[in-house]
């Protein structure tokens, strides 16, 4: 893989450079990660299209934040 390339995939938008997140764990073993420090309401959508497609997820886009997966 080139520099360029390399550069590219861990490139994150300036619109979510203040987010943040917490995970926990459940008591029936899940992982849940929490988000935070969105600028506007609607970034939460952009920013778990992102998310999803980073990670090679399916993602459905509900009315207002996703909630489920």
């Amino acid at each position: 893989m080139n520099k360029t390339k390399k550069l590219k995939n861990k490139y994150i938008p300036e619109k979510f450079k203040d987010v943040e997140s917490f995970t926990f764990t459940t008591s029936n073993d899940e992982l849940m990660v929490v988000f935070h420090g969105f600028d506007q309401e609607y970034d939460m959508t952009d920013f778990a299209e992102f998310l999803f497609n980073k990670i090679g997820m399916k993602f459905k886009n509900y009315q207002g934040p996703p909630t489920l997966h």
